[in-house]
This record gives C-alpha cells, sequence and structure tokens, in this order.
C-alpha cells in the first residue's frame, strides 16, 4: 500500500515537473520528468505507457550529451517491450545498449540489458545462449560492486587525509 501511495506522489511531481518545464520552456526539465514517468510506469507494469513514452524521448536533443539518461531510456524501453511480448525489438535495444556503454566506457544500464537478454533467450528455451548472458549479468554486476567499493573506499580515504590535516593543523596552532 505504501509504495502505491509514494507511487502515485511521485507521479503527481513528475507531471507537475513536465507542466512547469513546459510553462517556461525547459526542454531538460520536461525531458527529466518524462523519465520519472517511465521510471514510475515501468514500477507500475504499465509497459505501454513506457513505449509511449520512451518514444519521443529517445530522439530529443537535449539527450546528445547525457548518456546516462539515454541509456537509462533505452533500458527501461527494452524491459518494456520484453515484458509486453516484444523480443525482437527488445534484443535490438540491449545490443545498442551494450554498444553504447562501450563507446560511453561505462557498464551503465548493462547489468538490465543482460538480464533481459537473460530472460528472453530462458523464455525461448535456448538455455545455452540464456546461460551466456546470465554469466554476463554476473560479471556486469559484479563490476558494479566493485567501481561502489572503490568509490567508498576513495570517499574514507579523503575524509581520513581531511582530517588528518586538520589534526595537524591543530597541533601547529598549539
Amino acid at each position: 500500500f505504501m509504495e502505491i501511495e509514494q507511487l502515485d506522489s511521485a507521479a503527481l511531481y513528475a507531471d507537475r515537473v513536465v507542466e512547469i518545464s513546459k510553462d517556461v520552456d525547459y526542454d531538460t526539465g520536461v525531458l527529466y520528468g518524462n523519465a520519472l514517468q517511465t521510471s514510475i510506469a515501468l514500477k507500475r507494469k504499465e509497459y505501454v505507457k513506457v513505449i509511449e513514452l520512451t518514444n519521443g524521448l529517445l530522439e530529443r536533443k537535449t539527450l546528445e550529451n547525457d548518456w546516462a539518461t539515454y541509456l537509462t531510456l533505452l533500458s527501461r524501453r527494452a524491459t518494456a517491450l520484453y515484458k509486453s511480448g516484444r523480443s525482437g525489438a527488445a534484443l535490438e535495444l540491449t545490443e545498442q545498449i551494450s554498444e553504447t556503454s562501450t563507446l560511453c566506457g561505462t557498464i551503465y544500464c548493462q547489468d538490465d540489458a543482460t538480464w533481459v537478454n537473460y530472460e528472453i533467450f530462458k523464455n525461448a528455451g535456448n538455455y545455452s545462449e540464456a546461460l551466456r548472458h546470465l554469466e554476463q549479468n554476473k560479471v556486469v554486476k559484479d563490476s558494479i560492486v566493485s567501481q561502489e567499493k572503490e568509490l567508498q573506499l576513495q570517499e574514507l580515504q579523503e575524509r581520513y587525509e581531511a582530517e588528518k590535516n586538520e589534526r595537524e593543523i591543530l597541533e601547529l596552532k598549539r
């Protein structure tokens, strides 16, 4: 029940962001509001709505330098296509996600793409291909966890160095 309430509040917020952004001719705000709407629709399992929303979003000039939002929208669209029974179109998008991620030097959204591929091949009875994508998904998820751990470690190291410098300054002032 609580999650439904939160989704309803988020949907109202997203609608308001789009409305206000259109009023002030702020295309980036419209884009992010629409991206939030796709996320909400995906959580609600409104796959047709996700597909409709992403139709226009993926062609916006605003996305030219925003690969993270672009990949996120591709990923949401691929999931919606798969869940609505359009596996072929979903596979094309997951390939595009993989290519774009590689060009950008990131693994961003590849976990979703490899999982969609796994599901498609598993349900089609192509278990060797499904296993290959499941293994890729594991590698990608492990890489993401590793990157997150590295960032946390780096943040702790920076915090330690800052505190150490503060202590040294206090010592020198005494």
